[in-house]
């Protein structure tokens, strides 16, 4: 009914020739009356008319690769006056469809060149080395090499190509994302997201420490698998800063960014569990603390995205998240050779807090040069409101690891800290 009534308002326009008026009607024919065939039409007349040229040729793109007409597709591809207007997407679904790899590399950097600007990306970096110093102090004991954590950042934000690939496989081969359905995105961001994001955050891991055989204390797997987790959330909210809102800095900092580096430390704390936990079933964990991060990713995103309102869920497991990435770090630092045999506390809550306020003063500048200082105000205010409570939660459970000497704790636990 919506369809017939949109499409009955815009038959009623008198100039058939008006920019953006054909491409309007075969949006509503491709997506709310599902008649592919007359939506082509209109799109085509858009083009012709040369009006709304780049969005009729991203819904023909998206037409072509949906009913699988890759022959159509790779015209529109080749088209002289076209060709650079298909969206990138597209392009590297058709290049993995025709086994053209070099084709597809050639996209897929073009894309990854597309996503963020260098205006995003500072703040992005200034984000992970406020994390990055933490988790350097955290490692108490036997301080890693900085060029090592280096690296393992570097491949954190390489990581992020990869997973482009894994998506664009799963496109390929099992069909479009997110549709709406709870069943099936429910299973989509559990089974895509969750699984694609937190293997190729482990993946610098397992180099580091089963490869290069770089694991001297119990702590340095989590250290690894924090760094890894930092350097795919700064190309991440790159990407998010320059596509979406600048204004996001402080949201994802203290949310995506947390919860990458949660998620990555849980991935891989299995390995660190059956290595020093004298426990018959400890081979099971590694598997099993893979699957939770994997699950936990997946039920986050899908909770933020419901459309059944329960983004509060996604608060809860961030929240969660948290305790158990605190007594991850404190039973790994309580398996090392304490120095005086402890017990004693790593005290950093004063730099976390500093470091919130200075990304949250370094948003308030660039909305401020950018959309001027009213606006920044506002959104200094709102974002007080809205993640006061989130800063106190890292702020309280991150800024104080109490070592104590070969003790164990739950991962859930929040209470028993002596």
């Amino acid at each position: 009914k919506q369809g017939a009534a949109a499409l009955e308002s815009l038959g009623k326009v008198a100039d058939r020739d008006m920019p953006y008026l054909n491409n309007t009607i075969g949006f509503v024919y491709l997506n709310v009356q599902h008649q592919p065939e007359k939506a082509r039409d209109y799109f085509r007349k858009e083009i012709a008319l040369k009006a709304n040229v780049d969005a009729a040729v991203l819904n023909l793109s998206r037409l072509a690769w949906e009913s699988r007409n890759l022959t159509d597709l790779e015209a529109l591809a080749k088209d002289p006056a076209l060709g650079g207007k298909v969206p990138l997407n597209f392009l590297r679904y058709l290049s993995l469809v025709r086994m053209d790899y070099f084709s597809y590399a050639v996209n897929l950097l073009k894309s990854e060149a597309d996503r963020f600007s260098w205006e995003s990306l500072l703040p992005s970096l200034v984000i992970a080395l406020m994390f990055l110093v933490y988790v350097y102090f955290v490692d108490a004991f036997e301080k890693e090499k900085v060029s090592l954590l280096a690296v393992v950042f570097g491949l954190g934000m390489l990581s992020t190509v990869l997973v482009m690939v894994f998506y664009d496989l799963g496109v390929v081969y099992f069909g479009q994302g997110a549709d709406g359905n709870e069943l099936h995105d429910l299973l989509y961001f559990i089974f895509r997201v969750g699984l694609f994001e937190e293997t190729v955050k482990a993946l610098p891991v397992l180099l580091v420490v089963l490869v290069l055989r770089n694991w001297s204390e119990p702590v340095d797997i989590l250290v690894y698998g924090a760094v890894s987790g930092l350097g795919f959330a700064c190309l991440e909210n790159a990407g998010y800063f320059s596509h979406v809102a600048i204004g996001l800095i402080m949201g994802r900092t203290l949310s995506a960014v947390v919860l990458h580096v949660c998620l990555t430390g849980l991935a891989v704390y299995g390995i660190f569990y059956q290595r020093y936990q004298k426990d018959p079933l400890g081979l099971l964990y590694i598997p099993g603390c893979f699957a939770a991060a994997v699950v936990a990713h997946g039920l986050y995103d899908y909770f933020i995205g419901s459309s059944l309102g329960m983004g509060i869920l996604s608060t809860v497991i961030l929240f969660y998240m948290i305790i158990a990435f605190r007594n991850m770090l404190e039973n790994a630092l309580d398996q090392s050779d304490l120095p005086d045999g402890g017990p004693f506390t790593i005290r950093l809550s004063l730099y976390l807090f500093y470091g919130v306020l200075g990304v949250l003063c370094m948003q308030f500048v660039i909305l401020g040069v950018q959309y001027g200082e009213g606006l920044a105000l506002r959104n200094m205010g709102l974002n007080l409101l809205q993640y006061y409570f989130l800063a106190a939660v890292l702020i309280t459970q991150f800024g104080n690891i109490k070592v104590v000497r070969h003790k164990w704790r739950s991962l859930w636990d929040s209470k028993n800290r002596d």
